[in-house]
């Protein structure tokens, strides 16, 4: 197992948010094409990570990403998308699940691109506190806290 020694993308975003008053886009969006490639990876070998959030988003001495916490990772049915079997409910981090994900519905790779898109709001945005950006993310995105 690897050593992350700069810590997770949940720390730097509540450290770049509690010291700065604006964001840097090219870092924000450099940091997040590496998070693309890793989960573009991952979904070439089958798998479905289903629990990205900036908690399992790991930086190394260098900075470069890397994605933890497998726990909850599954194999893709490689069947059509209308045909993809029924998998787990409620299986994640509740703010981070496509509606899918919560429900019970049939999904795949899909629900890892919903969590993306949340991650990049958050790369994106400076949130002073956790309440405000649960407070955004329900404002913007009301589906994303429905159970």
């Amino acid at each position: 197992m690897e050593l992350c020694e700069n810590g997770s993308l949940k720390k730097w975003i509540k450290n770049r948010n509690y010291v700065s008053s604006t964001v840097d886009k090219n870092q924000s969006l450099q940091i997040f094409k590496q998070i693309i490639e890793a989960v573009k990876y991952m979904h070439s070998q089958q798998l479905i990570h289903r629990d990205l959030k900036p908690a399992n988003i790991l930086f190394t001495k260098t900075m470069v990403v890397k994605i933890g916490d497998f726990g909850l990772v599954t194999q893709m049915t490689r069947e059509d998308e209308s045909k993809a079997r029924q998998r787990t409910q409620g299986t994640g981090t509740p703010t981070y699940m496509a509606p899918e994900q919560k429900d019970g519905s049939q999904y795949e790779n899909e629900v890892d691109i919903y969590a993306l898109g949340l991650i990049l709001v958050e790369l994106l945005w400076i949130f002073e506190t956790g309440s405000e950006r649960g407070i955004y993310i329900r404002r913007k995105f009301p589906f994303v806290l429905r159970m």
